[in-house]
């Protein structure tokens, strides 16, 4: 402290003191102060609907995507259509389908999940047939992180891990805070990924978890050996080049890592003309 303080004694002898900071205003403190009200009334109607048991993010959710979908333009809606033309073969398959269409779908699928309460948009492997889709997503994303060696033990705080296609990155934040690792994950979206930011702040993983926009045809936006694990839950049917993906993805793994990969594949014995 005496340091720190003589410092700045003799740094006020060399120079000119600042000028004081200019008082807030009248307006300025309005603003605040208005701010400040609405966080009040915000978290006291939350506090309420949750003793309720009413979910106030999910009602603000439906509500934004119900919302949307009543005032979506027609040209939105002509692209949503034509988006799915990323369905119709690989993108070996040259029928015209680009990136942009992968943003048109999402850009109206996301508020059709939203009604349905659905927060993450993959099938999973049927783990346990007793219960729904939901439960099956936690058991195989738990089974997961024991495969790529990052355990849900919240011990692995020293550990970085990557999501390829994250989405709105909810998969992400269940990883990180099972494990305790740091989570990073990359999507192509605009909207998921300001998704993702929002929601992740909101229940306290803004620090433990970070998201980009950026294309997995692209080389990775991280550098080499950053990562302890890494995976891909259903995104791969967007990658042109899996050959270059992968070795992205060889880049930036620190040696010894582990990758999972949880994808639809085409097999030796498919039949295109059984209908």
């Amino acid at each position: 402290l005496t340091v720190r303080w003589t410092t700045r004694v003799l740094d006020s002898q060399l120079a000119p003191l600042p000028d004081p900071a200019p008082k807030p205003t009248m307006s300025t403190l309005a603003v605040k102060s208005l701010g400040t009200l609405s966080d009040l009334i915000n978290t006291t109607v939350d506090s309420v609907l949750y003793v309720v048991g009413v979910d106030s993010y999910r009602l603000r959710t439906r509500a934004h995507a119900l919302y949307s979908l009543a005032t979506i333009d027609s040209k939105s809606i002509e692209a949503f259509l034509a988006s799915y033309k990323l369905f119709d073969g690989d993108w070996s398959n040259e029928n015209g389908k680009d990136e942009s269409h992968i943003v048109d779908y999402y850009h109206v699928i996301n508020h059709l999940c939203a009604l349905g309460n659905v927060e993450k948009m993959y099938i999973p492997p049927l783990r346990d047939p007793k219960v729904g889709v939901y439960a099956n997503q936690i058991l195989y994303e738990k089974k997961m992180m024991e495969d790529i060696l990052v355990p849900p033990d919240g011990k692995q705080t020293d550990k970085k891990v990557l999501d390829i296609g994250c989405g709105r990155g909810r998969v992400a934040m269940h990883t990180a805070r099972e494990t305790g690792a740091h989570v990073s994950g990359m999507n192509i979206d605009p909207s998921q990924i300001a998704n993702a930011k929002e929601y992740s702040a909101r229940i306290g993983l803004g620090e433990q978890t970070d998201f980009k926009v950026s294309s997995l045809n692209d080389p990775l936006p991280y550098g080499d050996e950053s990562f302890d694990a890494a995976y891909n839950i259903q995104a791969f049917t967007y990658s042109k080049d899996k050959v270059a993906l992968f070795k992205e993805i060889y880049r930036v793994l620190k040696p010894g890592s582990k990758f999972s990969y949880l994808d639809w594949v085409l097999l030796d014995n498919y039949d295109p003309s059984n209908k």
